[in-house]
């Protein structure tokens, strides 16, 4: 014999026939921090962490950043400070600390507009597999519809050779 459904299967009876049934509410978001993939993720943190040490790009009034724009301006800094650095260790290799710092804080700023990107770019991710999926579903609707035309021209072809 098979086991007795669970107690909340109550909640779904009768919502087929019923004209007044409801479904049940969702369950409310998760508060606080919790568990994701073993690591500890808490809702309220923001999703870009903040930029330790100096801002080296520039932010407008309204708080936007041109990311691409920065992103290009900070890697030829990058590239020479990076080249500036070349030459202190040939010159005097004592004094590497100073491009060194320089070049360090440019990544930080570089890693964190790429940081800032990855919303952006999941939220680009999710639209172009929603794309795919919504072009799949439309092709697989198409198919079946001609199979469906088909059938009912074989239909109405036998149809015809059983009353003649």
């Amino acid at each position: 014999s098979f086991p007795r459904p669970p107690p909340f299967f109550k909640q779904f009876a009768g919502l087929t026939g019923s004209s007044d049934a409801r479904w049940p509410n969702p369950p409310p978001p998760p508060s606080g921090s919790f568990m994701v993939f073993g690591h500890p993720f808490d809702p309220d943190e923001p999703q870009v962490p903040p930029l330790q040490g100096r801002r080296l790009f520039e932010q407008r009034a309204d708080g936007s950043v041109d990311i691409k724009g920065e992103l290009s301006r900070l890697n030829k800094e990058l590239m020479f400070v990076f080249s500036e650095l070349l030459r202190v260790l040939v010159d005097n290799p004592a004094s590497y600390a100073g491009p060194l710092n320089t070049m360090n804080q440019l990544l930080a700023n570089i890693q964190h507009l790429v940081n800032m990107l990855r919303p952006i770019q999941a939220r680009g991710s999710l639209e172009y597999v929603l794309e795919l999926e919504i072009k799949e579903k439309e092709d697989a609707l198409k198919s079946l519809q001609e199979q469906g035309e088909a059938m009912d021209k074989a239909l109405a072809t036998a149809a015809q050779e059983l009353i003649a």
